[in-house]
């Protein structure tokens, strides 16, 4: 029997990311029945447990403060506080480190998963962009006890992008080339991928592996007419560098609603599971004076957030996953881009519609007409089942040559 751990973004709003981790599951299993071996997976959370999982945001929060205070003092110019970024990375990299060798709790948790495992897999899901989550704490740590038990590790179809601060860049490329780490395959921006990780190193672009979600949750096709607009909250789109308030993403759903409506489509929100998201759509509903039920309800499951867009004739939505989920499921979508992430899953995918980028947030007609593109295009089935025939095959080259030696 070979044991897999299966490492995820585990949180209690975030279905989507359950569901990378399913799907990536249901992937192993099917690759491994494809050769007669017995695996066992078990599940488990990337991130530090909650008692420490604070810790480097709270120490950076510190630094930066002092940094800050001193740069305000003495004027300190632009290119010192770039260095300043640099620094404070550092040092909550240095922190970390002696928080993962000497702190019980952080040992405790990653060590007996990887010391009784065979193969170390990151499922899926944006680990490895720079973001404010700080999942790279959890990597570091797991790739730290995975060199220590010599374990093989495996990232799967992970979201990356070049981090903005130097010194976060030479950590990702230390990270990725660690001899325990024997291959990373991307969702997305491959070519920076490349640019980090030795040669010697497999490294390729493949599907997520939410593209599997209609086999793995058994989800039959359904004939509805209305249409799906999945928000999301708008202060991330600040938090990602676009100057777009509020205000800006109310107007914008308000208008795309209207805007389709007007033009015959019944419409419905909805939301992944995040609850920010959520209230978000209720407070479109009070700009609207519309009735609770034109807010789906928000899932709280992999199955329930599949179910809500399997109910949908076509999307217009913001969450990635939201978006990979439809097409799984056959059914046409259109994405509002937030992060360059969502305009690579389009571009991928060769959609023959576009996604709308910040500029066409105020053209609702725009955004209508790409939807009914959408629905009139649909999905190029045949293309999508060969390029998961292909994602399939190189998830089981690398599998098949660890689960042999």
């Amino acid at each position: 029997m070979l044991k897999i751990i299966s490492f995820y973004a585990q949180y209690k709003d975030s279905p989507a990311d359950e569901l990378i981790c399913d799907t990536f599951n249901y992937l192993l299993r099917h690759i491994a029945g494809d050769k007669g071996i017995e695996i066992e997976i078990q599940k488990a959370n990337l991130s530090p447990p909650d008692g420490v999982k604070l810790l480097p945001k709270e120490f950076q929060k510190k630094l930066r403060y002092f940094l800050n205070v001193i740069s305000y003092k003495f004027y300190i110019p632009l290119i010192v506080r770039i260095f300043f970024d640099n620094l404070i990375f550092f040092l909550t990299a240095a922190y970390w480190a002696f928080e993962v060798k000497n702190n019980k709790i952080i040992k405790n948790y990653y060590e007996p998963l990887i010391k009784n495992a065979d193969l170390i897999c990151f499922a899926g899901g944006g680990i490895l962009q720079s973001t404010y989550l700080q999942f790279w704490t959890g990597i570091y740590a797991i790739l730290k006890y995975s060199d220590k038990y010599k374990k093989k590790v495996y990232f799967n179809a992970v979201g990356i992008e070049k981090p903005k601060i130097f010194a976060e860049h030479i950590f990702y490329k230390y990270l990725l080339n660690k001899k325990c780490v024997r291959a990373v395959t991307t969702r997305d921006n491959i070519d920076y991928l490349k640019s980090i990780m030795n040669k010697s190193k497999m490294c390729l672009r493949i599907l997520d592996s939410a593209c599997w979600t209609g086999e793995c949750y058994q989800i039959k096709p359904q004939s509805p007419e209305t249409i799906g607009i999945g928000v999301i909250r708008p202060k991330i789109f600040p938090a990602n560098g676009l100057n777009i308030c509020e205000h800006d993403v109310l107007k914008m759903y308000v208008n795309i609603i209207e805007e389709a409506e007007k033009r015959g489509y019944r419409c419905r929100l909805f939301c992944n599971g995040n609850i920010k998201d959520y209230e978000f759509g209720e407070l479109i509903l009070n700009k609207m004076g519309r009735e609770k039920s034109f807010l789906a309800p928000i899932p709280g499951t992999p199955a329930q957030m599949v179910s809500t867009i399997n109910g949908y004739k076509a999307l217009i939505a913001a969450r990635l996953h939201a978006n990979i989920t439809a097409v799984s499921l056959g059914i046409p979508t259109v994405g509002i881009v937030w992060h360059e992430k969502v305009l690579f899953f389009a571009k991928f995918m060769n959609l023959k519609w576009n996604f709308i980028t910040p500029d066409k947030f105020n053209d609702a007609v725009y955004i209508v007409n790409q939807l009914e593109k959408a629905i009139s295009t649909g999905i190029d089935t045949e293309a999508f089942e060969s390029m998961k025939k292909n994602t399939y095959d190189m998830i089981k080259r690398f599998l098949y040559e660890n689960f042999d030696n």
